[in-house]
């Protein structure tokens, strides 16, 4: 293995991903759109879509314990340099266990295997550790009708105050969007407050004052504007939750123009046409095998 392109600290992008036997019933082969950098997977409830984004999740950043809870044989990611990860679920003398496995053109397979959680992490080998780190996943939760956290609140406003003047292009972005999605509504950026909204008449409102949609759409933005770093997979469970469906048809629309900034990819799970809108072309069907 080439060690040597972990200790550069270079990202290597995901470009294929399967989910195999999910539940019992479903395969799910999910080709990433790399030029676009957005693939959005649909279907019926009870298919597997947030399990889906779990799993992946849990192949790089693990700590919910997903490989242990969700049904499933197989898990596989490929990687822009021909690689490929997985991790099998098999049972041998009455005995789960897992098997992690990375192929790479040109060396020797790399393998673990462990029987839980604990053993998982208290052995996890170097070349695992290291990849790991050289593949950038991060897995957004929206939460329907939940407001931000005041300490979350406090993170925003110093991130904000710090970027208010060295990252021009991203603040602009931040205030475009935000004006033109939050109604009756201003924000103004600035290196003292942060954030400051003014309604009509010119009354100022707190940022922690606004609706759980609006708090969850900026919350959003910020994260993926100042927070996520280059060629990471954001994986976004349901962003429909937080969104009017005006909203909804322009969320892919700001993606595109947060992307070009950052250049990370995305992997949206939703049930909303108007989040896929006029890009059915970025879509992944989820199909049941049965029907």
């Amino acid at each position: 293995m080439n060690i040597r392109l972990f200790l550069k600290g270079l990202s290597m992008r995901i470009k294929h991903i399967e989910v195999k036997n999910l539940f019992g019933i479903f395969d799910h082969i999910i080709p990433l759109y790399i030029e676009d950098r957005i693939t959005i997977i649909y279907g019926p409830n009870g298919f597997g879509k947030t399990f889906t984004l779990m799993l992946i999740n849990e192949l790089f950043n693990p700590g919910y314990g997903d490989f242990f809870t969700i049904p499933f044989t197989e898990v596989a990611v490929d990687l822009e340099d021909e690689s490929r990860l997985s991790v099998k679920k098999l049972e041998e003398d009455n005995v789960e266990r897992l098997f992690i496995e990375y192929n790479k053109p040109g060396s020797e397979p790399e393998t673990f295997h462990f029987e839980n959680k604990i053993e998982k992490e208290t052995n996890e080998p170097l070349w695992l550790r290291n990849l790991k780190e050289s593949v950038h996943v991060s897995l957004i939760q929206t939460e329907r009708l939940k407001k931000v956290p005041d300490e979350k609140w406090e993170s925003i406003i110093q991130t904000i105050k710090t970027h208010s003047k060295s990252s021009k292009d991203k603040m602009e972005l931040f205030v475009k969007i935000i004006n033109s999605r939050f109604y009756n509504k201003q924000i103004d950026i600035n290196d003292t407050e942060g954030i400051k909204f003014t309604i009509t008449g010119g009354k100022t409102l707190d940022a922690k004052n606004l609706s759980s949609g609006e708090q969850q759409i900026l919350a959003l933005l910020y994260e993926l504007l100042f927070i996520i770093k280059p060629d990471t997979l954001i994986l976004i469970d349901e962003p429909e939750l937080s969104l009017h469906v005006a909203w909804q048809q322009e969320f892919l629309r700001d993606l595109q123009d947060i992307i070009r900034l950052v250049g990370f990819d995305v992997l949206i799970a939703t049930h909303s046409p108007q989040i896929i809108h006029d890009r059915w072309d970025l879509a992944v069907e989820f199909k049941d095998p049965r029907a």
